[in-house]
């Protein structure tokens, strides 16, 4: 089920500037845990959602800021997709009611 998400949310929203999944090869074995998204106006699309009762999250922290790992370098790719990550309601039990909600939300966004 979690692919068919990952589907349906590809197709609903591939045709967008505002938001891009990150590919997950699901023709050829790769299963969608999460469906992950970059947006550049990350923070104005989860309050866009969450004000119309869509819940999303941020990626998780990059591992090289924790301070008992950091090193001190720098990971510009880790650092701007974690300033833009999000990911999106997904999950085995999710209906598919919901994906179609936040789609047509997602493309009513405009950001500012």
């Amino acid at each position: 089920h979690v692919n068919a998400i990952y589907r349906r949310y590809a197709e609903g929203l591939n045709d967008l500037d505002t938001i891009s999944l990150l590919p997950v090869d699901i023709d050829n074995g790769g299963i969608a845990v999460w469906t992950e998204a970059i947006c550049k106006q990350r923070n104005q699309l989860m309050d866009w959602l969450a004000s119309r009762g869509v819940q999303t999250r941020k990626f998780l922290p990059c591992c090289h800021s924790a301070p008992h790992l950091g090193d001190g370098m720098s990971y510009p790719n880790s650092e701007r997709f974690n300033r833009i990550g999000l990911n999106l309601p997904c999950g085995p039990d999710l209906p598919m009611e919901m994906v179609d909600r936040t789609i047509s939300l997602i493309r009513e966004f405009k950001p500012v």
